[in-house]
């Protein structure tokens, strides 16, 4: 699914094309509607930006702490990387689908969306690492 943003940059579903792809209306609403990086709303004391980037953290990295415990050699490593990064973009969409208004919710400093948002991370890791098990 290709579309046209605001800008007139081509953008996809998942793979984000163009220069300043942040600036886009179509490409930024699944990334997020700010063009600030979670880290400088960390830096400037955003609880609700530390939780939500925190739990994505704790989500990619149980499944690949999984996988380099189980993986036969780099290329499952990697495969399973991939797998687990394509299920925290998953499940990150799904929780923008419910809350849409999730990415300034968060820039604005408000928990719940990101304790929501971090929860999500967590179980999909959870669970990817689950699958993988022997």
């Amino acid at each position: 699914m290709v579309n046209r943003c605001n800008r007139g940059h081509r953008c996809s579903f998942f793979i984000l094309c163009g220069r300043n792809w942040r600036d886009n209306t179509v490409c930024g609403d699944l990334y997020g509607d700010d063009a600030i990086p979670r880290i400088t709303l960390i830096r400037d004391g955003n609880t609700a930006a530390a939780i939500s980037l925190g739990g994505a953290i704790l989500g990619y990295t149980y499944p690949l702490a999984q996988a380099v415990a189980q993986s036969g050699g780099l290329g499952d490593l990697l495969i399973w990387s991939a797998v687990a990064l394509i299920a925290q973009f998953v499940a990150f969409a799904a929780t923008r689908l419910a809350l849409p208004h999730l990415s300034s919710d968060v820039k604005e400093g408000k928990i719940a969306p990101a304790v929501l948002l971090a929860a999500v991370s967590i179980a999909i890791g959870m669970l990817n690492a689950a699958a993988m098990t022997e």
